[in-house]
């Protein structure tokens, strides 16, 4: 079941989602049950080129389109990449300059909360926790009916389905994962976000000290300068977006800690 709210916080809620408020599809994304404001960015614009044609130099492709800029393009995911937006050239004004280019197969909005500076991107992965007691055809006529088909299910949790957009879908992604998320018959759901990574420096967290193996400094009568020189790589900028790096964490596992 969904979290219990009082129904001054559903009147609460309703008026914020009204058309009359201004918010539209794509202006917010749901964290267990609050709805976080996000604007489209006009920074980057994510595009998805066509897996049955051969996929352009990255460089080439900016050069083509006066609405990209010649900055860094960003790997997002198989497929996607966020491009650079040049400046006055908004999401929609390059979505339409590259809408006919046979080997792009949609194009996404990148976003922001108010908070953010870095700003996130999303692709067509959808992700679902429906409840207990939906059997599998009807959570698949579910999906159908909000343009999402099936990809894998998860093999630790019941019900937790990993899913795409369908194809014929070339904008507006957020609003997919919402709308599941709002059915009676799912406990949760979003559209996949990811965040660029970004250099922070050495962390503030008052236990760094104390994890000798990323920064010795003789802590504890330790060795110093017997650690793996994190703070030293920190330092080192992201200068190739060939390398990539996974942090396998799966926080959708029950587990005791």
């Amino acid at each position: 079941m969904k979290t219990t709210i009082s129904i001054l916080a559903i009147i609460v809620l309703a008026t914020l989602l009204t058309p009359s408020s201004g918010w539209a599809d794509d202006d917010y994304y749901y964290t267990l049950d609050s709805a976080i404001s996000i604007s489209i960015s006009d920074q980057y614009i994510a595009i998805q080129f066509d897996s049955n044609t051969t996929i352009p130099l990255l460089s080439q492709f900016q050069e083509t389109y006066d609405c990209l800029s010649e900055d860094s393009v960003e790997y997002i995911d198989r497929f996607f990449w966020a491009f650079p937006l040049a400046t006055g050239c908004g999401y929609t004004a390059a979505a339409v300059q590259i809408a006919d280019d046979s080997v792009v197969a949609r194009a996404f909005p990148t976003y922001r909360t108010p908070s953010d500076s870095v700003g996130f991107r999303v692709t067509d992965k959808v992700i679902v926790q429906f409840e207990d007691n939906i059997p599998s055809d009807s959570a698949l006529a579910v999906l159908a009916a909000e343009g999402v088909r099936f990809v894998d299910s998860s093999a630790y949790r019941h019900n937790l389905w990993y899913c795409a957009l369908a194809e014929s879908i070339t904008s507006g992604p957020i609003q997919y994962g919402n709308r599941l998320h709002e059915r009676s018959e799912t406990r949760w759901a979003y559209t996949a976000q990811y965040v660029a990574p970004v250099l922070f420096g050495t962390p503030s967290d008052n236990y760094f000290a104390n994890q000798y193996y990323l920064n010795n400094t003789g802590q504890n009568g330790g060795t110093v300068g017997a650690d793996i020189a994190a703070v030293q790589a920190w330092d080192i900028p992201l200068s190739d977006s060939t390398f990539r790096v996974a942090v396998m964490d799966d926080g959708l596992t029950e587990h005791t800690d």
